[in-house]
């Protein structure tokens, strides 16, 4: 389970934040999607409910880290979220991924693995040794 940065979040709210130092419950969708996530209609009005417990129309952000923390527990990647992000991470609709592929996604991203550390991650999703990552290790490897 990956935590939230707090300062994503507190910059996410100061952006949608209004002069009185809340945001509107109407921009709580728009917020959790700056996230990254993409909530149904119906996790949206859930949320709403737990971040304006008083009525107000609006929330703090401290309701909105609780939010975040909340829908963060809640919201377990699916095995068809998966899908589609392997999808379009997979060249050409092969069915897998190359190791040299997942390395170089990896490092674009920021993500500085030690070659050890990044051998230790392979070892665990490349369940077959086949020197690619299919979906079901990648699914294997996120939920585990």
């Amino acid at each position: 389970e990956t935590k939230m940065d707090a300062a994503k979040i507190n910059e996410t709210f100061i952006i949608y934040a209004g002069d009185n130092g809340e945001v509107p419950t109407s921009e709580l969708g728009t917020c959790i999607r700056a996230l990254g996530w993409n909530p149904t209609e119906t996790e949206v009005q859930n949320l709403i409910s737990i971040a304006d417990t008083n009525g107000s129309g609006s929330f703090d952000i401290k309701r909105f880290t609780e939010v975040v923390e909340y829908h963060s527990k809640t919201k377990p990647d699916t095995r068809e979220d998966l899908q589609q992000a392997f999808d379009v991470l997979a060249p050409s609709k092969s069915g897998s991924i190359p190791i040299s592929e997942i390395k170089a996604m990896l490092t674009q991203m920021g993500d500085a693995l030690s070659e050890e550390e990044f051998q230790r991650m392979i070892a665990v999703a490349d369940a077959d040794g086949s020197g690619t990552i299919d979906a079901e290790e990648l699914y294997a490897m996120m939920t585990s």
